[in-house]
This record gives C-alpha cells, sequence and structure tokens, in this order.
C-alpha cells in the first residue's frame, strides 16, 4: 500500500524539495495557502504535514497558524489522517517547546530533523497502529 501525504507550507521551494524527496515513498500533495487545502478533501490523505508558522487562509484574509489549521481538520472529520506539525522555529533539541506543541498535533517535526530524519518520523508514524479511517 502506498501511503498519500499533503504538505501544507508557504514555502515553495521547502514544498518542492520536500515533495522530490518524498515521492519514491509516498503520494505527495503540496499546497502552499491554506485556503486551498482546507477546501481540499483531507480525508483522502493518510497523513498531513503542516508548517507552524503564520499562513495567510488566503490572499485578503487574515492569517493562522498550523495549529489552528489541524484544530479545524480535527473537528470537520471525524476520523482525521495523521496530524504532524513542522517547524523551523523549534530545534530538535528543543524538547519542552516541542512537548508544547504536541497538544495540537499527533507529532512535531523540527525542520533541523533534515529530509532522511522526516523520512524516518513518516514512517515511524505510519507504521504504527492508527485511528480507524
Amino acid at each position: 500500500m502506498r501511503f498519500a501525504i499533503a504538505i501544507l507550507d508557504d514555502d515553495r521551494l521547502w514544498c518542492h524539495a520536500v515533495a522530490r524527496f518524498l515521492q519514491p515513498h509516498f503520494d505527495v500533495t503540496t499546497f502552499t495557502d491554506t485556503h486551498s487545502f482546507l477546501t481540499a478533501s483531507i480525508a483522502a490523505f493518510d497523513l498531513v504535514m503542516v508548517d507552524f508558522a503564520i499562513l495567510p487562509l488566503c490572499r485578503s484574509d487574515s492569517s493562522t497558524n498550523g495549529c489552528d489549521v489541524i484544530n479545524q481538520v480535527r473537528q470537520s472529520l471525524s476520523h482525521p489522517p495523521i496530524l504532524v506539525l513542522t517547524t523551523a522555529f523549534v530545534s530538535q533539541y528543543d524538547q519542552a517547546e516541542l512537548k508544547a506543541l504536541l497538544n495540537d498535533a499527533d507529532d512535531v517535526l523540527p525542520k533541523d530533523l533534515g529530509l532522511d530524519g522526516i523520512l524516518n518520523r513518516l514512517r515511524t508514524l505510519l507504521d504504527r497502529p492508527t485511528q480507524p479511517r
């Protein structure tokens, strides 16, 4: 079975790099704005990676952050995919800050893990027994 992953990050270069790296392993769809992500069929994905940084809700609306987006997904779906928060603001070595962010997400992936580290964590998350879809 090939898992489907969605990535929401307003950094187009990050999305491109991560998608290219992950595509041999997963079906990857990227979103660079919150509005297109929230109007997509999120339930079709096995795992969703959402950037913590402030993202425009849409071009003319106010901003939101990754925790807000994850909470919206949880409220809108009875069986949400695995929800992962990514961040460049917290290092993999800042354990207290990472634990604080876990209140909203199933896991937090600091971007300084590198692509190999992110791939390994995603595999671990997808291989564990999951909630019913």
